[in-house]
Parts: C-alpha cells; sequence; structure tokens
C-alpha cells in the first residue's frame, strides 16, 4: 500500500522482489517460488519462519499477486515454452556439478543443493573437486548456482558424484531442508551429512549460496585443553580431527544438529559422534577458568569425571599407559541395612576400576596429588569372565552392575568360610571382611591335640582343640562333629570352621568312647583306633602303658602257632588249624573277630579245639557262653561230646534251667538260643 516493494525478475516458477523497511533505508530480498503444488518464501531479514512469515515476505507476496492479476498468464504459451525448454535441455546437457550450501534460516539450519552449468567449467575441471571450487572461486560463480528443486538422475547430471545424487535427492524428498523437526529431522540430516565428505559443500545464504568451502570431518571429537592461567586452571574447548586441532569459542562455533553432534568451527564442518550430554553443555562454555582457591577441588573431585567424558590436553597434564596387564578381580565385601553384599572390582597395576555391563576400553586414573593422569586398558573379556564365574560361588546378581548378593540357601557364614577360601584360590582378592559386623569369622586352621592315660583295661583321652590362641572344649567339638555342623562357635563370639575331614576321622572315634568326666574312655580292643588318631593328631602324649601296648601291636610280624589242646579229639586241617592260632591271636590282643569260613568247613571244631585249649592252660576260668539258633544246640552238643569230650557242656534251653548265676560255676561251657 505504501508502494514500498519492487519487482525483480519473475518466470513461471519463482519471482524475487525487493522490499523496503518502512522503519529505515534497509531493503530485503524476498523470494517466492512454488514447487509441486506449495508456494515457499524466504527473506533475507530472517526475522521469520518459513511457516511464519515476516512483514517484508506478506508484502512481497501481495504485491507478486496484483502483478499476476494485471499481468495474467497465458496458459497455451506457458506450455507450450516450457515443452520447448524441457525438450532443449533433455537434447543438450548443460548440468554441471552438485554443490551444497549450509545456510542459516534463523531458528534453523538447511542442507540446500544447487546445480551449475557445465559450461563454466573446462572438461579438466569438472573431473575435479578442488578445480571445480577454485573456479568457483576465481570467476565468483555463487549467483550463477541455481537451486535444486526436484529429483535429479547420473543421467540427467553426468558431472556429479554418485553421493552428490544421493544427498540431493534425499535433500529435495525430504521436508526437513527447510526446518528442524525434532529426531526426525535429526534422521534426515545424519542420512544427508554422511554423503558430504565427497562432495562440495559451502557456508552462505540464498542471495549468495557459495560464498565459503566447508572442509567436511565426518569423525572428530571434543578435548578439553587444560593450562595455567594466574595460579588457577584454565580449559578451553578443541575441537580434534586428525591434524586439526580448531580452538572452539562462541563466536566461530555452531551447532548444526544436536543428536548426532554436527559443529561448524570456522570453515569446517565436524561430526562428533561420541558427544553426550556433558559434551553439549560445555559447547555453552567453551572457555571455563578456575581460580587457584579451587585448583585442588577441582583435581581431587571433578578432573575425572571430565576425562571419562572427554579427552584431556594440554601442559597441565601428563599422561601414562598400562596396557597388557592382566585385570586381577578383587570382591569387596560388605554390608548395608544388616544385607551381606559384595562389590566386583578389578586391578590393573594398583589402579581400580569398577565393573560395568557397557565398560569403556579404556579408563583413566588420577595419581594422587598431582595432574599426572594414567590411562587403563581393560581387557573386557577377562573381565566379563570372572564377572560371570562368581555365579558359581555362591552368590547371585544384585540390582547394580558389578553388585552381587548371597543366593538362597547361602548364609553369611557359609560363605566366608567355604566360598571365600575357594574364590582366593580362583584368583580373586578379598577385601572388608574384617568390617563385617554381623558375623565374625577366626580363619585359624583349628589344632587337635591327644593326651592318653592308661587304666586297668582301658584308655582315658583329654582332647584340646585350639583356633589360634582359643580353645575349645572337646565337649564342645563332640558334640558339632556328632550333628554334623560345618562350623562352631568360639568364646569371642567369632564362627570357627570344622575341618570336613574331621568328621570322618572323629565322628566314628567319639561314637564309640564313652564319656568319663571331662574325658573318653576306650577299650584295649581300641588301641590300634587310638594308635591310629595319635598319628594323626597335631600333638600327642601317652603314658608308659599305652606305649607298651602300642609297642606290642607295632611289633608285630606274623601269627605264632599253638600246640593243639591234649584233650583234643581229633585232627585240624591247614586252614582250620591257622584259625585256631588266629582265635589264639584275637585273645592274647583282646581283639573282636568273626571267624567266616564257609558253612561246613569246621568252624564249630576250630572254636572247640580252641575252647578245650584255653580250660586246659586255665581251669579256673569262668564259663563259656555260646549263643546260636535252636536248631543248632543238638548239633553243637553231639560235635562237643565227640571232639572235645573233656569239656564241662551244659545246655541252658529247656525248663527246669540254672536261675542263679553261681549255677554255672561248674560248667565250661554254655550253649543257648536267642
Amino acid at each position: 500500500e505504501q508502494d514500498r516493494v519492487s519487482m525483480g525478475s519473475v518466470d513461471a516458477h519463482s519471482a524475487w522482489l525487493s522490499v523496503r523497511d518502512h522503519h529505515g533505508s534497509q531493503t530485503y530480498q524476498v523470494r517466492i517460488w512454488a514447487h509441486e503444488g506449495q508456494t515457499s518464501l524466504t527473506c533475507t531479514c530472517q526475522q521469520g519462519y518459513s511457516w511464519s512469515p515476516c512483514r517484508h515476505r506478506i508484502a512481497a507476496f501481495l504485491a507478486l499477486r496484483e502483478h499476476l492479476r494485471q499481468h495474467p498468464p497465458q496458459l497455451w504459451k506457458a506450455v507450450i515454452e516450457h515443452a520447448n525448454q524441457t525438450s532443449s535441455r533433455r537434447s543438450a546437457t548443460t548440468h554441471g556439478p552438485v554443490v551444497f550450501s549450509l545456510q542459516n534460516r534463523s531458528a534453523f539450519w538447511a542442507i540446500v543443493p544447487y546445480q551449475l552449468s557445465a559450461k563454466l567449467f573446462s572438461a579438466d575441471e569438472l573431473a575435479d573437486l578442488d578445480a571445480i571450487a577454485q573456479r568457483i572461486d576465481a570467476d565468483a560463480l555463487s549467483m550463477q548456482a541455481k537451486p535444486i528443486r526436484s529429483r535429479i538422475s547420473p543421467i540427467s547430471y553426468p558431472y556429479a558424484s554418485t553421493e552428490a545424487i544421493a544427498a540431493a535427492n534425499l535433500s529435495v524428498g525430504n521436508p526437513y531442508v527447510y526446518g528442524y523437526y525434532g529426531r526426525e529431522g535429526a534422521a534426515f540430516y545424519e542420512s544427508v551429512f554422511s554423503f558430504l565428505p565427497r562432495c562440495l559443500v559451502y557456508y552462505g545464504e540464498e542471495t549468495d549460496p557459495l560464498a565459503q568451502r566447508l572442509e567436511i570431518i565426518s569423525d572428530a571429537e571434543l578435548a578439553a585443553m587444560l593450562s595455567e592461567a594466574n595460579g588457577g586452571i584454565r580449559m578451553q574447548l578443541r575441537l580434534v580431527a586428525g591434524e586439526h586441532v580448531l580452538p572452539m569459542r562462541k563466536s566461530n562455533t555452531d551447532v548444526i544438529v544436536q543428536d548426532p553432534l554436527w559443529l561448524l568451527v570456522d570453515e569446517v564442518l565436524a561430526h562428533v559422534p561420541n558427544a553426550d550430554g556433558f559434551s553439549r553443555t560445555l559447547l555453552d562454555y567453551p572457555d571455563l577458568v578456575v581460580p587457584a582457591k579451587d585448583q585442588n577441588e577441582f583435581l581431587d573431585t571433578y578432573l575425572l569425571p571430565v576425562t571419562e567424558r572427554i579427552s584431556v590436553q594440554g601442559d597441565l597434564v601428563q599422561w601414562e599407559s598400562i596396557d597388557d596387564v592382566a585385570p586381577q578381580p578383587c570382591l569387596y565385601l560388605s554390608e548395608r541395612d544388616g544385607a551381606f553384599q559384595a562389590e566386583l572390582r578389578f586391578s590393573y597395576g594398583g589402579y581400580d576400576v569398577a565393573y560395568d555391563k557397557r565398560p569403556p576400553p579404556h579408563s583413566v586414573q588420577r595419581k594422587p596429588g598431582s595432574a599426572q593422569l594414567v590411562r587403563v586398558t581393560r581387557q573386557l573379556e577377562r573381565e566379563q569372565e570372572a564377572w560371570q564365574a562368581l555365579s558359581s560361588f555362591g552368590l547371585k546378581r544384585g540390582p547394580a552392575a558389578g553388585m552381587f548378593l548371597l543366593r538362597r540357601g547361602t548364609d553369611t557364614v557359609d560363605f566366608l568360610l567355604r566360598q571365600v577360601p575357594r574364590l582366593v584360590e580362583a584368583g580373586y582378592t578379598i577385601y572388608g571382611e574384617e568390617a563385617l559386623t554381623s558375623t565374625k569369622v577366626n580363619r585359624n586352621r583349628p589344632s587337635i591335640s591327644f593326651n592318653v592315660k592308661s587304666g586297668i583295661d582301658w584308655f582315658d583321652v583329654d582332647a584340646k582343640v585350639n583356633y589360634g590362641e582359643l580353645e575349645v572344649s572337646l565337649k564342645d567339638v563332640r558334640q558339632a562333629i556328632r550333628k554334623r555342623a560345618k562350623y562352631i562357635k568360639l568364646a569371642d563370639g567369632s564362627i570357627g570352621m570344622l575341618p570336613e575331614e574331621w568328621a570322618e576321622k572323629y565322628q566314628h572315634l567319639f561314637g564309640m568312647g564313652q564319656e568319663h568326666d571331662d574325658s573318653l574312655r576306650f577299650t584295649n580292643s581300641q588301641t590300634l583306633l587310638l594308635d591310629q588318631l595319635i598319628e594323626e593328631s597335631d600333638h600327642a602324649q601317652t603314658d608308659a602303658e599305652f606305649e607298651r601296648r602300642r609297642a606290642k601291636l607295632r611289633s608285630f610280624e606274623s601269627i605264632e602257632p599253638q600246640e593243639l589242646p591234649c584233650g583234643f579229639q581229633g585232627e585240624l586241617r591247614p586252614y582250620q588249624k591257622f584259625g585256631y592260632d588266629w582265635l589264639h591271636f584275637l585273645r592274647e590282643y583282646h581283639f573282636g573277630g568273626c571267624l567266616a569260613d564257609d558253612m561246613g568247613v569246621g568252624k564249630t571244631i576250630q572254636a572247640l579245639a580252641f575252647l578245650q585249649s584255653l580250660y586246659e592252660r586255665e581251669p579256673t576260668l569262668p564259663a563259656t557262653l555260646l549263643v546260636m539258633p535252636r536248631s543248632l544246640l543238638f548239633n553243637w552238643q553231639r560235635e562237643a561230646q565227640k571232639f572235645a569230650p573233656e569239656l564241662d557242656l551244659y545246655v541252658h534251653s529247656d525248663q527246669g534251667r540254672i536261675s542263679e548265676p553261681s549255677g554255672f560255676d561248674g560248667y565250661d561251657v554254655v550253649l543257648t538260643t536267642y
């Protein structure tokens, strides 16, 4: 209405208009073009968005509408001219290289494909991107670049690379070329930018799209440079890619895409693939100064977290590397809310790192009291093996990575006494056991000592069990072993483990001994048992009588032959004679025995010969009692009359039996049945 809009060029698809702002003499260029049924507007003021136009765009749009009303296009003429132009373009290939322009659209960035005529370049130049760039710069060809608004093909663009054609088609085929819409827009940029390292890319604007050539770097990282600053520490952000080390400032750095992170630093467009929220925060503050008074706090508390997130370099930092060092698995025991837990960590040459499900290949440690940093190369497979193996030691995985709890059925005492030694044997180092409050373990291996005293026909055995300096009574140990307990409570409240072999070694001994005051009493026939027990004990003390009896047993070489009794009426075969001699051996050494010849080969005869010899040697011996099935009473009575008729025999089985013990005094052998 104020006549501030001037018409520029107008063709069938686009128009350029100039708009002079009413607040001053500033003039802005507005471009309007139609593409696939949509009308788009851009303005060099960059105050509005394509979906929320500035006043210059509105004014230009109204002016163009009025111009078209006054100069309506002739449909027949436009169709024929368009057909001729299309036929001419297809018959004479004039499309040259495809280049890309990174443009700031105020609230977002756009990557726009442009094409240049092949006539502007020599044949040699069209085959070389650097030569094309030199020609663009030398001849100021930026204003001759035309935006590509539809998909292109290698046939119509023979001088464009495969990557350039793919990037161009992605750009024109996606609406995010004119705006950035959350993750979908980021995915679009990630696809387009992946082709750009092999394309010509410029920084510019719509009126000058090829203003400055950009170098594309697909794999860069952020680094923090630490230097001295007035006694404090200065941390400056750098973009590092190969030989490139670019200082970053707010004035020279723009974030093109947040995720994945693409940065424009000076004339470099770089992809930072490993950037996280920490790195993006530093982009807002690329130059930080830690005052001298805060230097120790920074080194002690913040330096390591920074190195874990971003590469740290500079004069103040000295690096040391630990490579090819096998991890030492360490288990830290603790209690939380009364519950037992164990944390798995790994030591590399004295530097501890925590277990993680997705650990980094390197961990950074700081030498105490200095800014010297140690980069530890981790052996992740061995760490994983050590983590998986813990499930076979009574542990189950806890809620946090590297944290373990006790399995059901495994208590703290059992774990400490049985599993910890196994863990140590398997190569784990255990820490924190001494700080446990609910359970204290005495790890001394118990020692046992015996004192044997002889009686008339018995032995009294005293025993002492020691866990280091703590003594346990024989009675307590005996009860624990008889109950098959795994451990025993000691006088100081700690728990001692009972060796598994003690149950096998001492259970029968304690079961056969009779309690007598504070001792166990054993019979003469158990001398060999006591002898073996003493040999296997840690310490033993015996008296002279026991030593004499033991010496007699130890000096035994063979069973001595015995003379047959005169009153025996018969003849023994060689094996029967040996059984007869063996029965005398049992009597001499106070042993029990079992004469176990086959049925029907003469056990009765051997026993009768043995009894006959006893009463010939000692006529005043009390009677011998023989117990057997009722069906054998007559057989024994008949055999005794035949082979040992001098034995006074009494059958104690029918009515009229002897009722007083003294009634047996007149007999040598008494037969009875069960």
